[in-house]
């Protein structure tokens, strides 16, 4: 009984994972997200107060996706993240792109704050509050969104992250084609 249980699961588990991967078909499969922010990545484009943070973390694959469950938010099937540290990577993060980029272009709320970024894709745009500096990227079909955090104690300004957020979009875009 315990091995055909086993078998089961096992068989379950193989299934379910070759029909996610066929299910995206366009660019990173799910599951590799974290791939895509590796650690010397990460430790190149973040800051020293970062890089602290990230020598005791481990990437967390789909880090969106279980917030938004916990706490009773419906997820888009297409999202996958990961957060390594202080930098979340959110692949597809919008049902509607297009109408997305069009807002912050023209800086409709809640997109009013937003600042259109040169160099970064087909289209960047950046907005820095006082926890997190955030960078939204399209790049042909895809589109991204790279959030970096302060935290609390940190003594540093999400302004200044912007350099660092670019570096990582840049890095990121050629995985992803």
């Amino acid at each position: 009984m315990r091995r055909v249980l086993a078998s089961f699961l096992v068989g379950g588990c193989v299934l379910s994972t070759a029909i996610t991967v066929q299910a995206r078909g366009d660019g990173a499969a799910a599951g590799t997200v974290c791939s895509l922010l590796a650690r010397d990545l990460v430790m190149k484009t973040e800051t020293a107060e970062g890089r602290k943070v990230l020598e005791r973390s481990e990437p967390v694959e789909d880090w969106v996706g279980k917030v938004r469950r916990e706490n009773g938010l419906p997820a888009q099937p297409s999202v996958s993240s990961c957060k390594y540290g202080r930098v979340t990577l959110v692949l597809e993060p919008w049902a509607r792109p297009e109408e997305v980029r069009k807002a912050m272009r023209t800086r409709t709320p809640p997109w009013k704050d937003v600042q259109p970024v040169s160099g970064v894709g087909d289209a960047a745009f950046f907005d820095a509050n006082s926890s997190y500096a955030n960078l939204f990227v399209w790049t042909g079909a895809r589109h991204f969104h790279i959030e970096m955090g302060v935290g609390f104690l940190a003594d540093e300004d999400t302004e200044a992250l912007k350099p660092n957020a670019v570096a990582l979009a840049n890095a990121i875009i050629p995985q992803l084609q």
